[in-house]
């Protein structure tokens, strides 16, 4: 009735490059991340390290994260991990001044975007409006954080005519007090992928596996294979529903 199981996972949003955010302090915490993203099934990965537009120029950030998926590419190799480039953009004023291209997911036309957490933003639709106009597509990460969204999911609605992407972290399916609410708004449409945005093994672990069993025992498979489906798409520069 669903066709093959899909098995195979992607993450796009992760910390796991060493030494160049708040996530993987150095190498051997890079790939302790590895080993269990590969113990969790991971396949694919895009490597999001933090841009904010106040602390280094695109073109430093783009040197400082070759720098350091160089230092993790033999173990990629070693653990058959396919992988890609690109940041997580922090949502700011400075943005609208910036030229934003190759912030993008290298290869695509995804471009994963960090709103603020307290308040919507004044300057929200105009930053969005700009990734737009240079033909990307947008890809709200962890919309759980953002209350403003979560809340009020119907504040989505105009996005994802547009073809905007939602993410959501495995944390609110892990957690049984979110839980209900989380599977909801993946059934409701208001939730597009999936990924681990993890930092460390004490901190936020990868903990992809069982977030999609939560999903595919609490919506059915095909839900869960849609999530894994729409990664999958992403990372290689593919439309998706």
């Amino acid at each position: 009735m669903f066709g093959k199981e899909i098995k195979s996972i992607t993450d796009l949003h992760c910390h796991i490059l060493p030494g160049i955010d708040d996530g993987a302090e150095n190498l051997e915490s890079a790939i302790a991340l590895l080993k269990e993203q590969k113990a969790q099934g991971v396949d694919r990965i895009v490597f999001t390290p933090h841009f904010w537009s106040f602390q280094k120029t695109v073109k430093q950030f783009s040197k400082d994260r070759y720098n350091a998926a160089e230092q993790l590419a033999p173990y990629l190799d070693e653990f058959g991990i396919e992988w890609g480039a690109g940041a997580e953009v922090r949502m700011t004023p400075e943005l609208l001044k910036m030229d934003l291209r190759h912030l993008n997911i290298v290869g695509t036309s995804y471009f994963l975007l960090e709103w603020p957490f307290t308040q919507f933003p004044l300057y929200g639709r105009e930053v969005v409006e700009q990734i737009q106009d240079l033909d990307y597509t947008p890809i709200f990460a962890h919309i759980e954080r953002y209350d403003y969204f979560w809340s009020n999911p119907r504040e989505l609605d105009d996005y994802i005519d547009e073809g905007i992407v939602c993410q959501i972290n495995p944390g609110i399916l892990l957690n049984s007090d979110t839980r209900k609410y989380a599977l909801k708004m993946i059934r409701d449409g208001y939730v597009h992928v999936l990924s681990s945005d993890a930092h460390s093994m004490e901190k936020r672990p990868p903990h992809l596996k069982v977030a999609y069993q939560i999903v595919e025992k609490g919506l059915g498979r095909r839900y869960s294979d849609k999530l894994k489906s729409n990664a999958e798409c992403i990372f290689y520069g593919h439309e998706i529903e």
